[in-house]
């Protein structure tokens, strides 16, 4: 008989056990303790484990404190944004990703055709 009184209580403490690490992880997601872990974990994979080489051919141009010196504060005009695209094109880019916020609509402006 004592056989049979473990063999039931397995599933019971299997479910309980189920049930705590369920519990567990839901006060982790709840506190965003998941996610600061994982972004944790990402940056250590990364800095330990990203042995693929730079491609030569990838470009990244940025907006740096040079850049708002000659152009002025930000946000600039979509136009000036638009030429920085057109200069780019034509120094033979052949994708060009775009990683801003423009968080208003901008100002409307008129030109004249003139």
């Amino acid at each position: 008989m004592h056989a049979s009184t473990s063999k039931t209580s397995r599933p019971v403490v299997a479910l309980l056990f189920g049930l705590a690490a369920t519990l567990v992880v839901a006060v982790l997601h709840v506190a965003g303790l998941d996610r600061r872990m994982e972004l944790s974990a990402l940056d250590f994979r990364f800095k330990y484990f990203s042995g693929a080489p730079a491609n030569e051919r990838i470009v990244e141009v940025k907006i740096d404190e040079n850049s708002l010196d000659q152009l002025g504060r930000w946000p600039w005009p979509r136009t000036e944004l638009a030429g920085i695209i057109e200069t780019l094109n034509r120094c033979g880019a052949s994708v060009i990703a775009l990683d801003i916020i423009l968080p208003e609509p901008q100002e409307t402006r008129y030109e004249s055709g003139a």
